[in-house]
């Protein structure tokens, strides 16, 4: 009975939201293709340094990602000369090791890996769909599902705050820490990265329980130290938000 109640909400939320056509067990198969690639970019490049995750945890913001408390992270870098022409970063197999390892270890992670077309709102809707398959039953009372039926309903000129709002909702329901990881968010044509780190800061900032978001991105798109003013609003809490820049290098 829960089940067939669970996936009928499910079913009703992804239509509001539009994503019919989406499919969490797809995304994690094309993470594969897509770790394929970068292995191939860069995995095998001897003349060129890698970021690993035990890199990343060595580092006093990837200790702090294994901490408890909420925080949003901003990974940056440039491409090496050598490989500064290839639309891929140096910085993305950290980015989709670190979801699969989540995913493996059946911790409570939703992720999307940003392309032209991406935007705050769509990646906020798979996100909620995500969180929505993995713990189904946080929303199972009817106030809780009504409240998240109505949110995601919002008209389009308040669309981004009903979502938002949504994703909190069912962040703020769930009993364990909850990581988000976005890769390059850069390559949004709609969307810019402040775009998307002002959003992701507002659910850390309100989320009742541990919430820990990633970005990572090329900083030849985006610099950090000249988009941080339109991230942190005077309300914003500064030791909520830790970047990091890393650089490729030739070895």
């Amino acid at each position: 009975m829960h089940k067939r109640k669970d996936s009928d909400l499910i079913m009703s939320i992804r239509g509001a939201l539009e994503l019919r056509q989406y499919r969490t067990e797809e995304s994690i198969n094309q993470l594969r293709l897509y770790r394929s690639c970068l292995q191939k970019r860069f995995d095998h490049d001897r003349h060129r340094s890698k970021l690993t995750m035990a890199d990343f945890f060595g580092h006093e913001i990837g200790q702090c990602w294994q901490c408890s408390g909420s925080c949003l992270f901003m990974l940056s870098g440039c491409n090496e000369a050598g490989t500064s022409l290839m639309v891929e970063s140096w910085l993305s197999p950290l980015a989709v090791d670190l979801i699969r390892t989540l995913l493996d270890d059946g911790r409570l992670v939703a992720f999307e890996v940003c392309d032209s077309t991406s935007t705050v709102e769509s990646t906020m809707s798979r996100l909620i769909v995500q969180l929505l398959e993995k713990r189904p039953a946080s929303v199972r009372k009817v106030e809780d599902a009504e409240n998240l039926q109505h949110l995601v309903s919002y008209l389009e000129d308040e669309r981004e705050k009903g979502l938002s709002d949504a994703l909190l909702r069912i962040v703020s329901l769930q009993k364990e820490p909850i990581f988000f990881v976005l890769d390059r968010p850069d390559r949004s044509e709609e969307d810019s990265v402040t775009a998307y780190a002002s959003a992701m800061l507002r659910l850390v900032e309100q989320a009742s329980c541990d919430l820990k978001v990633l970005l990572v991105q090329r900083a030849e798109m985006w610099s950090f130290e000249e988009n941080k003013k339109g991230i942190l609003t005077r309300d914003s809490k500064p030791d909520m938000l830790r970047a990091l820049r890393i650089d490729q290098h030739r070895l």
